[in-house]
């Protein structure tokens, strides 16, 4: 079992980063879409909930 989720996590691991992987802009472009989809989900959970819940 844990070797299974062992080979699984090698898997998913990036093995050659591209070269435009360490430029900030690519960076900062990634962590605003990140920022921007978890606005959007805790936004959506306020929508549905409302802030008293």
């Amino acid at each position: 079992m844990v070797s299974e989720l062992s080979s699984f996590a090698r898997s998913l691991y990036i093995e050659n980063v591209p070269s435009y992987g360490n430029s900030f802009w690519f960076q900062l472009g990634f962590y605003i879409i990140a920022l921007g989809l978890l606005l959007g989900l805790t936004g959506g959970i306020m929508l549905l909930f409302g802030p008293y819940w």
